[in-house]
């Protein structure tokens, strides 16, 4: 599925938080039900924003109409899936940022590992 068009319509703060709370939920599938913890719990030691919170469950009910099932129904294999592409999209949003190049992130890792030698 492409997210792009439904983060970018967010601030990449709201695109981030929403995406996390999609993952917490998807990685909880398959997890007995006394077991499981509410996905909306505060991140970043923060409230939940409404505007993150409205995200997600879009999100998830996205996956819910395209998978013709609940998200606590989707089996493990297909709930990785829609993990990854979530974190691919956000990788993809966070590439964007003005300034940020992972040409520059890598020569300066290999800078301080080699000043630490």
């Amino acid at each position: 599925m492409n997210w792009d068009t439904l983060l970018e319509s967010v601030p990449r703060m709201v695109a981030t938080e929403a995406v996390g709370y999609c993952m917490s939920a998807l990685s909880q599938v398959g997890v007995p039900a006394m077991s499981k913890r509410d996905y909306f719990f505060p991140m970043f030691r923060s409230m939940p924003t409404p505007e993150a919170v409205e995200l997600a469950k879009k999100i998830l009910g996205k996956i819910e109409e395209a998978e013709d099932k609940e998200i606590e129904d989707l089996d493990a294999t297909t709930a990785e899936r829609y993990i990854c592409e979530l974190g691919v999209a956000e990788d993809e949003l966070t590439e964007r940022v003005e300034g940020l190049s992972r040409e520059r992130g890598d020569e300066l890792i290999r800078r301080l590992f080699h000043s630490e030698q």
